[in-house]
């Protein structure tokens, strides 16, 4: 990635900022999908004015460049696919300023616990530990991966390495 380009100029009228807004909108969604809060972030941080940035994101919002519903179904999908857990996704989405549990259909159009349980154990038959203590270290590796202590027990006592640990 090349530099930055430069801060806006202030003294510009409010259409011409708001058509550098646009362009800096354009590039930054071509990279991936964005949050609407995303995109208000990175144009405060690049200089532009409240009224410039609410303006943009709402034309961003109304012609399909930005959706958060969009954002969120990838998001998840993608970090499905890592072999992340539901909590992690859950907390990780703050952080783009999406608060998933107000999105329609949650959580059962964004997760379902037999398919978060089938992940987790896949999470630990990739996983190798020289752990004195193996049970352990497959909840600390399923837990740091976002998933339930629930999921994780019902993971743990499925997995076959476990079986020989509890006795």
């Amino acid at each position: 990635m090349g530099p930055s380009p430069p801060a806006p100029d202030q003294n510009k009228t409010f259409e011409e900022q708001l058509k550098e807004a646009r362009k800096r909108t354009e590039r930054f969604v071509n990279v991936r999908d964005r949050s609407s809060a995303e995109l208000e972030f990175r144009l405060k941080i690049a200089g532009f004015s409240e009224s410039v940035i609410e303006c943009e994101v709402k034309n961003a919002l109304s012609v399909g460049l930005v959706d958060d519903e969009r954002f969120t179904r990838l998001y998840v999908e993608g970090k499905k696919r890592s072999g992340w857990g539901q909590n992690r996704i859950v907390s990780e989405l703050r952080r783009f300023g999406i608060e998933i549990k107000n999105c329609e259909g949650y959580p059962e159009r964004f997760f379902d616990e037999e398919e978060e349980l089938k992940r987790a154990q896949e999470c630990l038959r990739r996983f190798n530990s020289t752990a004195k203590n193996q049970q352990a270290a497959f909840y600390r590796r399923l837990v740091s991966k976002g998933f339930s202590m629930e999921i994780s027990q019902k993971a743990v006592k499925t997995d076959p390495r476990s079986q020989h640990l509890s006795g």
